[in-house]
């Protein structure tokens, strides 16, 4: 089991992952969404896929990318118009641009290159992803001012970690290359706590996840992870992510070394009803047991 330290206060509810299941409602914290992304990014790399030059610094910054809602998670997080616990994209960049930006400053303190990969993450919010996404850019005068201040940060701290070792333009290569795995291992995340995997599976319409990371009702079928990078300077493809049974997840292709690899998150279940306020929400969180959701990542068609 995905295991992290990292706790959110016994008496207050906390930033998390939101989806109507079951008629009821599962709640996955940050951290726990993290520690797995971090563990994803542990297991990276096979034939197909090449592990990235700067491996330790991708790690690093999946396991602690999101460290800026541990600030948020110490006020409740609540949707007062619908009387419920806030899904993380219901949170405004009002509130969350200085936390998360503080949580990004921490992980410059870990390592300057994970800081560096959490600056360009945070920023990729409103930037498509630095392109991986399908969308555009944020008009917002805030979101393009975390772009110029992410960017700003990060140039000094990648010219520390590259060090005038090598050619600085194979550094900047494989510094993408880590960027745009760490964005993969993020949304795989994303979609083992937010899809419905406890189903037989079946086929459909296989959707992109980044499109559906706002929807509390899940659609069912597959999704798909676009521009994911075979290497620092390869091709870019789309890796289809495929129900195949209870708690069975096939990626085609397959990004990790093993052919099978089981992971797990906590999930907590609270009744979908009216919450009158946000201790209401959070007495009903810590009240809830932590479940188990464990999800085996395989290979198409592999038993």
């Amino acid at each position: 089991m995905v295991r992290d330290d990292r706790k959110c206060p016994a008496t207050q509810a906390c930033a998390v992952l939101v989806t109507r299941r079951a008629g009821g409602l599962a709640l996955i914290t940050q951290p726990d969404h993290a520690a797995l992304a971090g563990l994803l990014a542990e297991h990276w790399g096979n034939e197909r896929f090449a592990i990235p030059a700067a491996r330790e610094s991708l790690v690093c910054a999946a396991r602690h990318h999101d460290d800026g809602w541990l600030e948020l998670d110490r006020r409740p997080t609540y949707n007062a118009q619908q009387q419920r616990p806030a899904h993380f994209t219901e949170l405004p960049l009002s509130e969350t641009i200085g936390p998360y930006g503080r949580g990004v400053e921490s992980v410059y303190r870990r390592d300057p290159h994970a800081g560096a990969l959490a600056s360009m993450h945070f920023s990729g919010f409103y930037t498509s992803r630095w392109g991986c996404g399908s969308g555009s850019a944020s008009p917002d005068p805030l979101a393009r001012q975390v772009v110029a201040e992410q960017e700003a940060r990060w140039m000094p701290a990648l010219r520390e970690a590259w060090g005038y070792r090598g050619r600085r333009s194979d550094f900047d290569a494989a510094t993408w290359h880590a960027y745009e795995v760490l964005q993969a291992v993020d949304l795989l995340s994303l979609a083992i706590g937010l899809m419905d995997l406890d189903g037989p599976g079946g086929s459909g319409e296989a959707l992109d996840m980044a499109a559906t990371l706002a929807r509390l009702d899940q659609p069912g079928g597959g999704r798909i992870l676009t521009s994911v990078p075979t290497d620092a300077a390869g091709e870019h493809l789309a890796i289809r992510l495929q129900p195949a049974g209870p708690g069975r997840l096939e990626l085609d292709p397959y990004p990790f070394g093993e052919p099978e690899l089981e992971v797990a998150m906590p999930s907590r279940e609270l009744d979908d009803r009216a919450y009158a306020s946000p201790e209401e929400v959070a007495v009903a969180l810590h009240a809830a047991d932590a479940r188990e959701r464990r999800v085996t990542l395989a290979v198409p068609g592999q038993r």
